[in-house]
């Protein structure tokens, strides 16, 4: 488990400073991506030889992010991309084929809503991908990963709610964190990326890429590629 090892590489420095760290966790919203009829428009991503995503994209509350994201799927711009990274019990990566000028100088407004987690099989942007739908990614990791992650903290005597408040500036909660425990997730993004997307079918082919090879070192790239044959915005 890749993302497993380097997550037990911050867990020194967080020995240190957990005790000096007080975690003063928000009231947890309950979560709109999982509910029935959330989401007004819906994207299928259609993948070479592994099948289909399909999503809800959440309009209302995340516009910029989705508005941009459905003008490079309506105008091509994924036809033909590749996954970029599959990072073991965290996500896969995705970045358009075609450069487009408009999203990489779009500055994006806090999107981020209480009501929305980087649970599994969220569609986010990232700080770390510049919040632009150019690149997006879908979060993989699963309840199995949480557990072993809480089982290694609790030997560290540290509390979930500690670890990522200090190592990732996350203010996870304990209410929060069994949300993730129950349906997965990445708690390390909450507050530092923007969900405006939710898996609701084709978990077994998210779950199939997220199990390819990849490439050794630090870059995770597939060793074979993984085409986006297009993107469907319904």
């Amino acid at each position: 488990m890749k993302t497993f090892k380097i997550i037990k590489l911050t867990l020194c420095f967080v020995l240190v400073t957990a005790l000096l760290t007080a975690c003063h966790g928000k009231k947890t919203a309950s979560p709109v991506q999982l509910e029935a009829n959330a989401g007004e428009r819906t994207a299928v991503i259609n993948f070479q030889d592994y099948g289909s995503i399909s999503l809800k994209l959440f309009e209302k509350d995340a516009p910029e992010a989705v508005a941009q994201f459905i003008r490079l799927a309506q105008s091509c711009k994924y036809n033909g991309s590749t996954v970029k990274n599959v990072i073991d019990d965290y996500c896969l990566m995705v970045l358009a084929s075609e450069p487009d000028a408009e999203a990489a100088d779009k500055a994006f407004k806090d999107e981020t809503d209480p009501g929305y987690y980087p649970f599994r099989g969220a569609l986010c942007l990232t700080e770390s991908a510049g919040i632009s739908a150019q690149q997006f990614m879908i979060v993989t990791a699963d309840t199995a990963f949480l557990n072993e992650l809480e089982e290694l903290l609790a030997y560290k005597k540290i509390t979930p709610e500690e670890y990522f408040k200090t190592a990732y500036g996350a203010d996870i909660d304990e209410e929060l964190y069994k949300l993730f425990l129950a349906n997965g997730g990445a708690p390390w993004l909450y507050g530092h990326s923007i969900v405006f997307g939710q898996v609701y079918e084709g978990f077994e082919v998210l779950d199939a890429i997220s199990s390819v090879e990849v490439e050794e070192g630090s870059s995770y790239s597939p060793t074979e590629d993984i085409i986006i044959e297009s993107i469907e915005i319904k």
